[in-house]
């Protein structure tokens, strides 16, 4: 039976390399402490499938500002970006591949950092399975392989599950017409006709990113989705000044407000903090409803004349809300959430000014319609699909499915954490430290980082948020391997 390893920092290991992986080895390298590091991921550094897309209308949806891998080095980002010829400023929303560039630059950068160190660094491109206890109480991590690979302390920094198959397409999954996930952009491409009609399910980020690739080479698109509306449009995100405030306002709150009260003190704090910015009536800052071209039009239009004072205080409600709701509870913090989906949903993922003006270039030249789903959809004999609303039918050449990812819902069965997200006891809510529980009262040496914190902190699916979680797990790591080398 193979070992695990016993001695705090003897070997490390990080699943998951996409961008909060990579945060985490660097701040760990950069803390030192540690003899070997283990990454355990089948895509490059930083080259998840969302990020790999080197596609030029493939934004962040964070600007650069808030895009650092560390967070004692906000602008880390922009001057990478500089360094190289490509001058941003922190407003920008930067394409993801440049991003993505960026996080492979400063791990291998790091990786000789850690060379230098003593520190071992290796790279194991498979899928970890599950966590489990060690016979002599370290652990050992499974992989699909059928290996195992010995580890003292774990950092799950997975990212998001597989892709959201609507209802409508389940019985079609295989079918050569239908793509379940936009992503890697090119094999979306290559399945899709070029000049060909294509219908989009979801209109949230992936759908809009899908969009414009599609309709950037040569085809038609309807993007459609259960509510038929657009994310709102935004010129920034800041996190200083009325942000920064609300933020601390609304994690002061206490967690035992009945839910009306929730409601009200949020919406009060909230509604404060806007008029700090900007004494505009919401009236004149949101279009709540209409036609979802022309709602577009209208709040690209307020974007532009910088009558959007929401998007300052953005940050503010991501940061609040990821400390005020664990104090509630995560059944209380689960309702909270559902209750303003909708809200959250429009405005903390609002899409950047120019994902707006591309889109209304599009729906001007006819290359872009938004609509509600169909009532269905089928395959047709002579190839391709046919969708029916209720007042028309259309003829595509493709469907591709871009309504995100299922959250990964890890568990602990037994003496392991489990990865693979087949829970049916809900999520997995890991300790205030964000440890991971398997046998109580013992502190393991697992920790979840990043979107797998979902049940206790509810918008962690951001840089920002994974990288300051990935400095805290570190401040308690120190604790028990000792000073930085």
């Amino acid at each position: 039976m193979r070992l695990s390893s016993t001695t705090p920092g003897e070997q490390v290991v990080i699943i998951g390399c996409g961008m909060t992986g990579v945060s985490a080895y660097l701040q760990l390298v950069r803390h030192g402490g540690v003899r070997g590091v283990t990454l355990v991921d089948p895509h490059e550094p930083g080259f998840g499938p969302a990020f790999g897309s080197a596609h030029v209308h493939a934004l962040c949806n964070t600007p650069a500002g808030d895009t650092s891998l560390l967070p004692d080095q906000p602008d880390d980002l922009c001057d990478y970006l500089r360094g190289r010829g490509w001058p941003h400023d922190r407003a920008a929303f930067v394409p993801r591949f440049q991003a993505a560039q960026y996080a492979r630059t400063r791990f291998l950068e790091h990786r000789r950092m850690a060379q230098a160190r003593g520190i071992t660094t290796r790279h194991v491109r498979e899928r970890a399975l599950r966590v489990a206890v060690g016979p002599d109480g370290g652990y050992l991590v499974h992989l699909a392989s059928g290996g195992t690979l010995p580890a003292s302390e774990v950092l799950v920094c997975v990212g998001l599950g597989e892709p959201i198959v609507p209802m409508l397409m389940t019985p079609y999954v295989g079918h050569p017409t239908f793509v379940p996930t936009p992503y890697p952009a090119a094999s979306m491409l290559r399945a899709v006709e070029p000049g060909g009609d294509v219908l989009v399910l979801g209109s949230r980020l992936s759908a809009i990113e899908t969009a414009l690739v599609l309709i950037d080479s040569g085809r038609r698109v309807v993007i459609s989705s259960p509510s038929g509306e657009l994310p709102a449009v935004r010129t920034r995100l800041a996190r200083t000044g009325p942000a920064a405030l609300l933020a601390a306002q609304l994690g002061g709150l206490p967690g035992d407000l009945p839910d009306a009260a929730m409601d009200r003190e949020a919406a009060r704090l909230l509604i404060r903090a806007i008029r700090r910015v900007k004494p505009l009536a919401l009236r004149r800052q949101i279009v709540g409803d209409g036609d979802p071209h022309d709602r577009l039009r209208r709040e690209t239009a307020l974007a532009e004349a910088d009558d959007a004072p929401w998007q300052d205080v953005v940050a503010g409600v991501i940061d609040g809300l990821n400390e005020w709701l664990p104090l509630a509870g995560p059944d209380r913090a689960a309702a909270f959430m559902k209750r303003h989906r909708s809200l959250i949903g429009r405005y903390v993922s609002a899409i950047p000014l120019d994902s707006a003006r591309r889109l209304l270039d599009a729906i001007d030249r006819g290359r872009l319609r938004v609509r509600t789903y169909p009532a269905g959809i089928e395959p047709t004999v002579a190839g391709g699909w046919t969708a029916t609303w209720e007042d028309s039918s259309r003829h595509f050449d493709a469907v591709v499915a871009a309504a995100g990812n299922h959250r990964l819902t890890l568990h602990v069965d037994g003496d392991a954490l489990h990865l693979d997200g087949t829970s049916v006891a809900g999520p997995l809510r890991p300790a205030e430290d964000l440890r991971v529980m398997i046998r109580p009262p013992v502190r393991e040496r697992i920790w979840l980082v990043g979107p797998t914190t979902h049940a206790r902190n509810p918008i962690t699916n951001y840089l920002h948020a994974a990288a300051g979680q990935a400095g805290t797990v570190f401040v308690n790591f120190l604790d028990q391997v000792g000073a930085p080398v």
